[in-house]
């Protein structure tokens, strides 16, 4: 249960983390990719992750329960 906090932190904090990533190809045509800018490297903007909503979970019957079983 400790554990839980720092996890929390770290997700919270990835979006703070992000860095630039540059794009390079060598001379072999071997496409690099990397943090640190470098001579022919170019800057190349990544995209947000994908994420979607859950639906709504309901947490209480909408209509009485005739039998009293649930």
């Amino acid at each position: 249960m400790r554990a839980l906090g720092p996890i929390i932190g770290i997700i919270l904090a990835a979006p703070l983390l992000a860095e630039e990533v540059y794009r390079r190809v060598d001379d072999n045509g071997q496409v690099d990719y990397s943090g640190r800018p470098s001579e022919g490297a170019e800057n190349i903007a990544l995209l947000k992750a994908q994420t979607c909503l859950a639906p709504a979970i309901a947490t209480r019957l909408t209509q009485p329960n005739a039998g009293g079983v649930v």
